[in-house]
C-alpha cells in the first residue's frame, strides 16, 4: 500500500474501532475498490457492514475474501458471526470450527463458539469451549465472562460472580460482564447493587441493550413501573428486535392489565433464549383464529405445568372452531387433560401418533382469541379427576366436622423466581395450630423434607409421596375443603377444579395475578394474599391465619355441598 492507503486504513481502523461504523465502511469500501483482491481488507469491510445489521452485503464481502484467501480466518470467523446473527446456528458453529481448525489459538473464534453454544441453549459445550479458550489465555476475559454466564444460566450464583468478577478485574470496562454481575446480585437478593451494576454498565456504554432490558426488568420486581417501562422501552428504541426486551415487556404489561399490548409482546418470547430448547415448530401453520370446523389442531403445552393448566381453559373455545383438538402435554397431565371439554387426543409428543392441520401454542391462545380482562373464560371447573382415581384414604379419616385444609408452600427450586414466591414450611407453621382444621401436605418434590426436619410429621400428613401424576393431585385435592398454597401449579389445580384456594404471593407477583387485588379473574374460587412489603411473610402468614381461624369456625361444608 501506499502512504496514503495506508493512513486511510488506519482512519477506517480507528473508526472502526470506536464503533463509527458507517465511516468505517465508506473508507474500507474506498480501499476496496482500489485493491480488490486484498482479502483482509474485504475481511474488515463485511465485519463493519455485519455491525450494522447489513447482514446480506457484509456476507458478499466476506465471501469474496474466502475466494481469494480459502484460510484466512478473521473473514471465516466474521462469516460465524453474520451467521450467527442470521440465526443459521448450524452454519455460524461450521464457520468457527473452520477457523479453528486452521488455527486452533484463535481465541476469537472460541469466544464466539461459546456465544453461539450458550444461545442455543448447550451450556456443557459451551462452558468446555470457553476453557478450551482460558487454557490458552487464563486472562481472557470474554471466556470469563462467558464461563459466568454459563454459571448464571445453571443457578450456580457463586460461581457466576466470581466469573464475572474475574473477567471486570482483567477488563474494568467490560461493560456485559458488569451487567452479568447485576443480575447475579439481583438472583441473590441485592437489589440496590444489582441496579448499581446496571447503572455502571450504561454509563461504559449507553446502548448496551442487556443493560437496559436487565435493568427494568428489576424495577418492575421492585414494583417501579413506570422507571421499568422507560428502561424497556430504551432498549427497544435501540434494537427493536431484541426478544428478551419485549418478554419483559410484556410481564409489565400483562401485570398492569393492559392485556391488548400485553399479549402481543408475550408473542416474542419463542425467540428469547430460555425457550429456544422448546420444540416450537410442528411442521403445520400457526393458527391464527380463523374458524377450521373440518380440520384439526395441535394445541401444545410449552413452559411450566402451572401454566399449562391455567392455559388448557382455552380447549373448549378452540373445540367449537375445530373438528378435533390434539393437546400435547407432559406426562404428569396427561390423564387430567383427558377430562378437559372439547379434548379429542391428549399426551406427550401426541404430534407423532395422530394427524393434525394447524398448530398453536396454549399460551398464545389469549393473544389469538383477544382475551382482555372482561372476556378470560373464567368458568369453573375446567378440570377434574379422573374417574377411578380415589382420594387417599387419609382424607376420609379426618375428624367429623373438621375442615380439610391442603398446604404447598414450594414452587420448583429451579424456577428463576423462586426464592421470592417459596415459603420455609416453619414460617406456615402457626397455621398448624389452628383449632377445627386438619392439614394435609400436597407438596411433591422440593421442600416435602421439610415435614420431618421440622417434626411435624404429627400435625400435617404427607400426602405428596403417593402422588403418581396430576390426576392423583387433583383427586386428593377435590376431597378437600380448602387449599392454600404459593404460587405454583397446585395453586392452579385448585383453581381449576372450583376448589377455594387461598394463594399467597410476593409484594410483586407474576403478571398474571395482576396487582392491588384479592381475587383472580381466571380463577373465581381463589383468593389472594399479597405481601405488602418486599420478602415480609409474617403478615401474609398472620391474614391467612385469622382467615382460617373464622373460616374453621364455620365448620365443615355439608357433603356434597
Amino acid at each position: 500500500m501506499t502512504a496514503e492507503a495506508d493512513a486511510l486504513l488506519a482512519e477506517a481502523r480507528g473508526h472502526h474501532q470506536a464503533g463509527r461504523l458507517l465511516e468505517a465502511e465508506r473508507l474500507y469500501k474506498r480501499l476496496a475498490a482500489k485493491r480488490p483482491a486484498d482479502a483482509m481488507l474485504l475481511s474488515r469491510l463485511g465485519a463493519a457492514l455485519a455491525g450494522q445489521g447489513k447482514l446480506v452485503e457484509a456476507l458478499a464481502a466476506l465471501r469474496r475474501a474466502l475466494e481469494i484467501d480459502a484460510d484466512l480466518v478473521d473473514a471465516l470467523n466474521n462469516i460465524g458471526i453474520v451467521h450467527r446473527l442470521q440465526g443459521r446456528v448450524e452454519a455460524a458453529a461450521e464457520a468457527f470450527n473452520r477457523a479453528l481448525a486452521i488455527n486452533p489459538d484463535l481465541l476469537s473464534a472460541h469466544v464466539n463458539l461459546g456465544a453461539l453454544l450458550y444461545d442455543a441453549g448447550k451450556p456443557d459445550e459451551a462452558e468446555q469451549v470457553y476453557r478450551r479458550a482460558l487454557a490458552i489465555d487464563p486472562d481472557l476475559a470474554e471466556a470469563h465472562n462467558g464461563l459466568g454466564a454459563v454459571q448464571l444460566d445453571r443457578g450456580a450464583l457463586d460461581e457466576a460472580a466470581a466469573a464475572f468478577e474475574r473477567a471486570l478485574a482483567l477488563d474494568p470496562g467490560h461493560a456485559v460482564a458488569l451487567s452479568n454481575l447485576g443480575s447475579v446480585k439481583r438472583q441473590q437478593g441485592d437489589h440496590s447493587g444489582a441496579a448499581d451494576c446496571y447503572r455502571r454498565a450504561l454509563v461504559i456504554r449507553p446502548r448496551l441493550v442487556e443493560a437496559h432490558a436487565n435493568l427494568g426488568n428489576m424495577l418492575r420486581g421492585e414494583g417501579a413501573f413506570d422507571d421499568a417501562a422507560a428502561a424497556l422501552r430504551r432498549a427497544l428504541d435501540i434494537d427493536r428486535s431484541h426478544p428478551e426486551a419485549h418478554w419483559n415487556l410484556a410481564g409489565l404489561l400483562l401485570l398492569k392489565g393492559n392485556f391488548k399490548d400485553g399479549w402481543a409482546e408475550y408473542e416474542w418470547r419463542a425467540k428469547c433464549r430460555q425457550f429456544r430448547g422448546l420444540k416450537w415448530d410442528f411442521g403445520k401453520p400457526r393458527w391464527n383464529g380463523t374458524a377450521i370446523r373440518r380440520k384439526h389442531i395441535l394445541l401444545y403445552a410449552e413452559q411450566g405445568l402451572g401454566d399449562a393448566i391455567q392455559f388448557v381453559r382455552y380447549v373448549p373455545l378452540v373445540a367449537e372452531q375445530a373438528r378435533h383438538v390434539v393437546v400435547r402435554c407432559p406426562p404428569p397431565l396427561a390423564r387430567l387433560f383427558e377430562t378437559v371439554a372439547g379434548v379429542a387426543v391428549v399426551g406427550p409428543d401426541i404430534e407423532t401418533k395422530t394427524r393434525f392441520h394447524v398448530a398453536a401454542p396454549l399460551m398464545s391462545l389469549p393473544a389469538i382469541l383477544g382475551t382482555d380482562l372482561a372476556t378470560i373464560p373464567s368458568t369453573v371447573p375446567y378440570l377434574a379427576a379422573p374417574s377411578g382415581v380415589a382420594a387417599p384414604l387419609a382424607t376420609t379419616a379426618a375428624p367429623a366436622g373438621t375442615l380439610k385444609v391442603g398446604l404447598a408452600w414450594a414452587g420448583n427450586p429451579e424456577h428463576k423466581n423462586d426464592r421470592n414466591r417459596s415459603i420455609d414450611l416453619a414460617r406456615l407453621a402457626p397455621l398448624l395450630d389452628t383449632p377445627g382444621c386438619t392439614f394435609y401436605s400436597l407438596q411433591v418434590g422440593a421442600g416435602r423434607d421439610a415435614i420431618g426436619r421440622l417434626c411435624l410429621g404429627d400435625r400435617i400428613t404427607d400426602l405428596g409421596q403417593g402422588f403418581g401424576d396430576f390426576a392423583d393431585t387433583a383427586a386428593t385435592i377435590a376431597a378437600l375443603d380448602l387449599v392454600i398454597a404459593v404460587d405454583t401449579s397446585v395453586a392452579h389445580l385448585a383453581g381449576a377444579l372450583a376448589k377455594p384456594v387461598w394463594t399467597l404471593l410476593p409484594r410483586v407477583p407474576d403478571w398474571r395475578w395482576l396487582m392491588d387485588r384479592d381475587d383472580s379473574p381466571w380463577y373465581p374460587t381463589m383468593r389472594l394474599f399479597r405481601q405488602r412489603t418486599a420478602g415480609d411473610w409474617s403478615a401474609v402468614v398472620a391474614a391467612v391465619a385469622a382467615a382460617l381461624r373464622d373460616r374453621a369456625a364455620q365448620g365443615a361444608p355439608a357433603a356434597g355441598s
